[in-house]
């Protein structure tokens, strides 16, 4: 087979697919890409593990295609949270000091977050989807077409409501995690 590229050994050596390989004991990438399409139950049941995801709920089975490949169910029967295993996982792994994530705007400014930073910003996001929901639910139900109705108040609230909620979202993070009697 040709690559159209192929990338730099010392890139290579750090793969998380390099790691994987030596772990199962592929010599080569095209050995394990043969395995895994050959026997996928045994790729993707071996991958979580390998990753160490942390599962709420172990799953029954690692997939079930019964109803056809097009309706393949995977991990049947399992549970597990996504940003948990992102971000949390991450911190409590004393981790939480490294960059999650950097964001480069179009003037070039360059903003970096932390692991540790990053549920503040998740939880601002989800507080603020969920701001406009219950605004834009409120608006479709009160809101007078003829231009006279309190479309303007709902504006006002929605911006108060966001405001408040970046203020105030280190405070609710501590509150809930404290409620559940977690730090």
């Amino acid at each position: 087979m040709k690559y159209v590229w192929t990338p730099p050994r010392d890139v290579v050596i750090e793969a998380n697919v390099t790691g994987f390989m030596e772990s199962h004991g592929f010599k080569t990438y095209a050995d394990l890409v043969r395995r895994s399409t050959e026997d996928i139950k045994w790729f993707w049941g071996n991958l979580p593990e390998w990753l160490e995801l942390e599962w709420f709920k172990e799953p029954r089975e690692v997939y079930d295609s019964s109803r056809g490949v097009e309706w393949t169910r995977w991990y049947v029967g399992g549970r597990i949270n996504v940003a948990y295993n992102v971000l949390d996982r991450v911190v409590k792994r004393g981790l939480g000091d490294k960059v999650a994530m950097t964001w480069v705007g179009e003037d070039g400014k360059v903003v970096q977050l932390t692991y540790n930073e990053m549920p503040v910003i998740w939880i601002m996001a989800a507080f603020h989807a969920y701001l406009v929901t219950v605004v834009n639910a409120w608006r479709a139900k009160y809101v007078n077409f003829d231009g006279k109705g309190p479309l303007n108040q709902a504006i006002i609230l929605e911006k108060r409501s966001y405001a408040g909620c970046v203020m105030t979202a280190n405070k609710v993070i501590h509150g809930v995690r404290n409620a559940k009697g977690k730090s």
